[in-house]
């Protein structure tokens, strides 16, 4: 599938599969907006 220039939504990106998903579309191209419920100690992990 082709990626470059499409962006993704991924919802619960901090940990798990959604940042293995989130990982796995930038790898690929995609723009990436990443989502994260109100952990704030998840944060540094998210800017990552």
């Amino acid at each position: 599938m082709e990626l470059e220039g499409k962006v993704a939504l991924v919802l619960g990106a901090i940990k798990g599969i959604g940042k293995g998903i989130g990982l796995a579309l930038a790898a690929q191209g995609a723009g990436v907006a990443l989502n994260y419920h109100d952990w704030e100690e998840s944060l540094p992990d998210l800017e990552q």
